[in-house]
């Protein structure tokens, strides 16, 4: 009789040439051991397993000193000796964030092999050991439970609940493919790699964060990461007082979730401007038409359009396609770059109403009607959309645009500040916002808070100089009496008005009430504006 082979699992980190032994608490070089005190070896390992974040020098002294109360200097030596230890006295691998603490900047991979007396493993033999599942033709990410940092079981539930929340609302987006809870949650107080996570949940993005609690206040960290790369595309920290925990985890979930969309699109959309255009499907080109849609000039615009039109071609029942085919009609039509408009206008409302008839859960869908609505002068269609919108996805920042649009050209400038400040909350970093933050510029206008408009309206060109911003910006300085800088401001503006001024003026102010398009037209006369 054999006796039966105990299995073990053998796990080891790697990074540039070095390998991580978790088992035998030893770190192999390019020739061979590397010796360690203890002390520095956990330095060192914490660091490894927090890649792509800063490690403050707080949280690494309490993780290697959990029970001991040190000093600055105990810190420094062991990072001086792990420096030395890995040829890094440049600081290549290992950065120094002043005032902040270390930053491990180079792509990690893990090992993680169960055999009987196996050798160390490699990171190939463990990707061989993990079958690659394919990826979903869209987006796809998997959030990942969130590390209690305080070591309090109170903590532990409420980092659990703010990751269930968060993927719970990422759901809500139809371009995005989230993986389950029960999924995710599996590597709930593991070490973690992305890399491993993408090819074992079948996903292109991780989510992961930390949370931590310091007297009455609280601090979450969020990492978004490209699991093909290890790359990081956005972190976020939240410092918040903990005395209404449920609000505060409202509040994480909505900031969290309201920027990480904005920010996959994006990426995907620089991933498709990478292949070869002879390599591309339907998805491939929808999301490049939508890179080239959000640099918003009126070439990259055609460019847009045509890229969308392939991807229809591909696969006419793609709703995204339709979507920002009716999108970037319409932004044609409202920039002044459309050399018929009432042909877009038909386009553009063709396109939406056909994106919602493909899928009707898609909040992008109801905001593109909303959009195009507006150009027809069908504002309770408007309304309508732009509510459900919102009421399919509460953390859909374009449909709070939507809204505040609606509002502002129906008459009901205060109740437009409301969803327009939540659209930027949502999405900071938007394309659009130079637009966003125009139309709280011309809510204030109406209301004759004019140094408000003021303000808006250079804040917003500080982003983009849109011929639309400059015209409220100039009407503003019209009610100011400031009649030297309007005509600065309007020379600006014949440099880049439209072709067919008047249509233009037509479908970029769709008013309910002809009193306020008037109300406007009355300030750019006291800027100088011929009545021509």
């Amino acid at each position: 009789m054999f006796a039966k082979a105990e299995m073990t699992t053998e796990r080891s980190l790697h990074f540039e040439g070095f390998t991580l032994d978790l088992d035998r608490l030893c770190l192999h070089g390019p020739s061979g051991r590397v010796d360690l005190r203890r002390k520095s070896f956990d330095v060192l390992r914490y660091l490894v397993e927090h890649a792509g974040r800063v490690v403050g020098k707080e949280e690494l002294m309490k993780a290697v000193w959990p029970d001991v109360t040190v000093s600055d200097e105990s810190l420094a030596q062991c990072i001086s000796q792990v420096r030395r230890a890995i040829s890094d006295e440049s600081q290549r691998i290992i950065k120094t964030v002043p005032r902040r603490g270390y930053l491990m900047d180079v792509p990690i991979s893990v090992s993680d092999v169960t055999a009987a007396g196996s050798p160390l493993a490699t990171a190939a033999t463990a990707e061989a050991l993990s079958p690659k599942l394919p990826r979903p033709d869209r987006p796809s990410i998997a959030v990942l439970p969130f590390t209690n940092m305080s070591g309090e079981l109170e903590q532990e539930y409420f980092a659990d609940g703010i990751v269930e929340d968060i993927i719970t609302e990422l759901s809500r987006f139809s371009a995005l493919f989230v993986i389950a809870r029960n999924s995710s949650f599996q590597w709930k107080g593991k070490p973690t790699d992305v890399r491993q996570v993408g090819r074992d949940l079948g996903v292109r993005y991780v989510l992961e964060g930390s949370v931590r609690r310091a007297e009455d206040r609280i601090r979450i960290s969020a990492q978004l990461i490209d699991a093909e790369s290890s790359g990081h595309i956005w972190a976020e920290k939240y410092d918040h007082d903990y005395a209404d925990i449920f609000a505060l985890q409202d509040r994480i979930t909505e900031s969290v979730v309201g920027a990480i969309e904005p920010q996959i699109l994006v990426r995907e959309g620089r991933r498709a401007m990478r292949k070869s255009p002879t390599n591309l499907d339907a998805f491939d080109c929808c999301m490049r038409g939508v890179w080239h849609f959000y640099q918003l000039e009126p070439d990259e615009n055609r460019q847009a359009e045509s890229w969308l039109r392939r991807s229809i071609e591909l696969d006419p029942t793609l709703a995204r396609a339709h979507i920002f085919i009716a999108r970037l009609l319409n932004w044609r039509c409202w920039s002044g770059h459309s050399d018929d408009i009432d042909r877009d206008f038909h386009a553009a409302q063709a396109a939406a109403e056909r994106a919602v008839a493909l899928d009707d859960r898609d909040p992008a869908g109801h905001c593109a009607l909303a959009f195009v609505s507006l150009l027809t002068r069908q504002h309770q269609r408007a309304l309508t959309a732009a509510q459900r919108a919102i009421e399919l996805n509460p953390n859909f920042a374009q449909g709070y645009f939507a809204l505040g649009e609606t509002y502002t050209f129906m008459g009901h400038f205060a109740e437009m500040m409301d969803p327009l400040m939540r659209c930027l909350r949502l999405s900071p970093q938007d394309p659009l916002a130079s637009v966003i933050i125009s139309f709280i510029a011309l809510a204030h206008y109406h209301l004759g808070n004019y140094k408000e408009a003021l303000h808006y309206s250079e804040r917003a060109l500080q982003r983009r100089r849109h011929y639309v911003v400059l015209r409220t910006l100039a009407a503003t300085l019209g009610q100011l009496g400031r009649t030297e800088e309007a005509r600065s401001v309007l020379a600006e503006m014949e440099g880049t008005k439209p072709t067919n001024a008047r249509a233009h003026w037509q479908a970029s102010n769709p008013y309910l009430h002809p009193a306020h398009a008037a109300d406007l037209l009355e300030g750019l006369r006291k800027a100088g504006l011929s009545e021509r």
